[in-house]
């Protein structure tokens, strides 16, 4: 006799490990975008990293295109829009849906080559086109290039877009200038020409020479200040924004400087430099050097954290991007975001709120009083009124004195008497709420039919 064959627990567990590490790696492959996410380019990998900003971890990372150079996030924090520059060999701009965490169809944009800076505003994608000399916005919502304006400048880099569209600003690296583009109102046309149906729209450009190389900017929102990076110099000049024209060129000493970026209280000012192994520091008000911050080999793409607490710093020379605490100065992470890392942006996908009407549960509850005590008169009319000379009257639910309406009221007709005392006791506990309604329905259609 064959001693009966006994598995162990042990081999049923191992196979379910096996079988559960199969699976997770491809479950856990991506995880869900946050609603607020860093979003970090890597120019040697040419790919685009979501980065968790709370956990400091990248959860996924999706192709960016051919040489990408800087990513924007629609208002809405569901795409992502980057450059792909390569000095002018390439006209296309790489669309990430950020949700779904794939890249879509690129937008062309034909003769404008060499894309680089990248502004989002009024719900278009504004653009800088180097090789082109020019500047253009894209409408997401119709697929097209809508706007295009000449600058007439060497290579016209990054781009800068007020709201309410007015005005607009760019720098020109090799022509050394900063453009400020301003909207207003055209001639109508000549006298005696027929007229038109409303006033054009005419751009003034006004161009500030400043120091070689301007590549980088930003400008202060607390003090109508720009203030530009130039590389080839080492200095930053200030422009008045009012004045439109530099008021003090600061001697930095920031040999390769490509970006500068103010903090969200408009104090500090960080400097990147390629050429350099800090980050430079500057105080807004007094415009003096505050610190320099060791990064490694050099820094480029800045990015501040909207509540002040964090300021992001792409090491593209060590392939890592720095997280600078706001409050100490200094380097408190690391994120490992590829090889080569420049651009940065942000995303926060904005909320669907939906507006409802409010309910008025005060309408609603007399309306529901007012309608119920007519159906259930409806419901149970058989069993609790009689027929006396053509017309309802209503009577109590006790049985006797129903039996004494009956005895006493010869009016009803005969042959309905019996249709009543069939219907008094059809709402008996032993029949059923849909046996008692279509007795109920019965009745009703017979003493139609028969008065």
């Amino acid at each position: 006799m064959t001693k009966p064959r006994v598995r162990k627990f042990g081999t049923y567990a191992a196979k379910f490990a096996i079988i559960l590490f199969g699976i997770f790696p491809t479950v856990l492959k991506a995880a869900e975008t946050p609603s607020v996410s860093l979003l970090a380019l890597s120019k040697a990998e040419q790919t685009l990293s979501i980065i968790d900003p709370t956990t400091l971890t990248v959860l996924a990372r999706v192709p960016a295109g051919p040489d990408p150079h800087e990513v924007i996030a629609s208002d809405d924090g569901k795409f992502a829009y980057i450059s792909n520059y390569g000095g002018g060999a390439y006209n296309t701009i790489t669309v990430v849906d950020l949700m779904a965490q794939k890249t879509l169809p690129v937008i062309d944009l034909g003769a404008l080559r060499g894309p680089h800076g990248l502004a989002y505003a009024g719900g278009k994608l504004w653009f800088t086109a180097e090789a082109a000399k020019a500047i253009g916005s894209y409408d997401p919502t119709t697929k097209k290039i809508d706007w295009i304006l000449g600058t007439g400048q060497d290579r016209t880099h990054m781009i800068y877009v007020f709201p309410g569209l007015n005005p607009i600003v760019t720098s020109n690296v090799n022509s050394a200038t900063i453009t400020i583009i301003e909207k207003s109102n055209g001639p109508t046309g000549p006298a005696g020409a027929p007229p038109r149906p409303g006033p054009r729209t005419n751009w003034t450009e006004t161009v500030i020479p400043v120091g070689k190389g301007s590549e980088g900017f930003d400008v202060s929102t607390e003090t109508k200040e720009i203030w530009v990076a130039n590389a080839q110099d080492g200095t930053i000049s200030v422009i008045d924004l009012a004045a439109q024209k530099v008021v003090q060129t600061l001697d930095a000493n920031v040999r390769g400087a490509n970006r500068v970026k103010f903090t969200p209280d408009g104090k500090l000012a960080f400097v990147s430099s390629l050429g350099g192994p800090d980050l430079v520091i500057f105080n807004v008000p007094t415009r003096k050097e505050t610190k320099r911050v060791p990064i490694g080999h050099g820094a480029a793409g800045i990015l501040m954290q909207p509540d002040g607490q964090r300021a992001y710093v792409s090491c593209t020379p060590d392939d890592y991007i720095g997280v600078i605490d706001l409050k100490s100065l200094t380097i408190t992470g690391k994120i490992n975001a590829g090889k080569q890392p420049d651009g940065l942006g942000r995303s926060q996908i904005t909320p669907i709120v939906c507006s409802l009407k409010p309910l008025n549960l005060r309408r609603s509850l007399r309306q529901r009083h007012r309608i119920r005590p007519k159906a259930r008169r409806r419901m149970h009319q058989f069993h609790n009124v009689a027929y006396r000379h053509h017309k309802f009257i209503q009577l109590r639910s006790r049985s006797h004195q129903r039996r004494r309406y009956l005895q006493h009221h010869e009016v009803i007709p005969a042959n309905l008497r019996q249709n009543i005392f069939i219907a008094k006791h059809s709402h008996h506990h032993n029949l059923s709420k849909h046996r008692r309604m279509n007795l109920h329905e019965h009745f009703k259609r017979r003493l139609q039919h028969q008065l």
